[in-house]
């Protein structure tokens, strides 16, 4: 069943820049992308998802089957991790032997995900 939230439901905090910070353009965009994280980790929690789990989704949506050791390397994130990711999306994705290469596993989506 699919859930729905209201933009309205996430709640960012952040405070007042001094007007020394808001010139220097690096600052601002880390600033920024970090108030961007907080959105998006709120947005994708209520989907139950971590937002490194959410970008996983998507990008199989995206590209469809790949090898998991590509799926790692393209979101940057390391193969332990990317494991313990995968075996928390069960239902979402499913593992498969590469029938060209054994020594790896193709990760696809079951259903449409996100």
């Amino acid at each position: 069943m699919a859930k729905t939230f209201q933009l309205s439901d996430i709640h960012v905090h952040w405070e007042p820049l001094p007007a020394s910070l808001t010139s220097i353009t690096g600052f601002m965009l880390y600033w920024v992308t970090g108030l961007a994280g907080q959105f998006y980790a709120q947005a994708v929690a209520k989907l139950s998802l971590e937002p490194q789990q959410a970008a996983i989704l998507q990008l199989l949506e995206a590209e469809g089957d790949i090898v998991q050791s590509r799926l790692a390397e393209r979101l940057c994130i390391n193969k332990a991790t990317m494991v313990f990711l995968l075996d928390g999306l069960k239902g979402l994705v499913e593992r498969k032997d590469n029938s060209s290469d054994k020594r790896t596993l193709i990760i696809r989506t079951r259903q449409t995900s996100l």
